[in-house]
This record gives C-alpha cells, structure tokens and sequence, in this order.
C-alpha cells in the first residue's frame, strides 16, 4: 500500500486543490483509489467537436449495429429522442453521469435528470433495451444533439467497456 501511496502522491500536480487531494488520498487508504477525470483529460473532440457531417445519424446507428444494436434498438432510441424533445429533456443526465461541482464526472443519476415537468430522463433512459441506449450513447457522441458528450463517452467506458476517439470526421 505505501508503494501505491507513493505513487499517487508523486502525480498529484502542483496547486492541486485540498478538495481533489483529499479525494485522491481517502481512495488510497480505503484500497478505492479514485480518478478525478476533467474534461481536459478526455479525447479532445469528445467534449469539443469540431463538426458533424450530414449523415452523421446512419454513421452512428452503423457503428451501434457493429457493437450489436438491432432494429427495433433503433426505433426504440428513435422513441426515447421523441421523448427527449416532447420533455425538453436533452440537456439531462439521463446517461447517468455528470459533472459533479467541479469533481470530475461521476455516476450521478440521481441528480440533474429530471424535466421541468416531472419526467424523469435517467428512469426511462435505464428502461431502455442495452441496445437501444448504446444507440443513445452513439448517436450522442457522434452527432449533432445537445445532450453532454462527455456523459455518453463516460456511459460507454464503464458501461459498455467501448472508448475510442470520435473524431471520423
């Protein structure tokens, strides 16, 4: 453990806030060591893409496909984007992960997901077939939609074990 320890502490930057060493050295101890991931530490054209072809719609649905989406995953992410727009629930966290005050994204699904009406983004996101929301996560990542891409690359590395970099463009 103090090999480990060791080893945190040797790649802490300078001036790094006492809120994210604290996070850092309360992981060690506990054998949980946490990651604080910013955006800057992600894929550049994750969280800023430079552009979005026209078809950028039939490319993401071909890439879902190749990671084992059907047709009715399609038609089923195609209802959820309905959903999406009925509840102006785009901007959301219903991929279940967030920017948590300046700590990095987190699996924060309890928070920041629900309209102004009263639907709850996450719940219905979760309620989808596995298919269907790798066709959400894909179709964020490589699309032109206003839903945060940082979360949708976060849905796929720890839920689906799938990262790559975007830019196909």
């Amino acid at each position: 453990m103090t090999d480990h320890l060791s080893d945190v502490l040797a790649n802490i930057a300078p001036n790094t806030p006492a809120r994210d060493l604290g996070l850092l050295l309360s992981g060690v101890t506990s054998g949980t060591p946490m990651r604080i991931v910013s955006e800057s530490a992600l894929p550049h054209t994750v969280a800023f893409p430079e552009s979005v072809p026209e078809n950028w719609r039939e490319l993401a649905d071909d890439r879902a496909r190749r990671y084992g989406a059907t047709e009715d995953d399609i038609q089923a992410a195609n209802r959820f984007e309905h959903d999406l727009d009925e509840h102006r629930a785009w901007g959301l966290c219903f991929f279940g992960w967030s920017n948590a005050a300046g700590y990095g994204y987190t699996d924060d699904h309890d928070t920041h997901a629900t309209a102004e009406d009263g639907w709850n983004a996450y719940a219905h996101f979760a309620a989808l077939p596995f298919g269907a929301q790798t066709v959400m996560a894909t179709r964020v990542l490589m699309g032109d939609t206003d839903a945060d891409r940082v979360s949708a690359w976060c849905f796929m590395k720890h839920e689906r074990h799938i990262t790559w970099d975007v830019d196909y463009r």
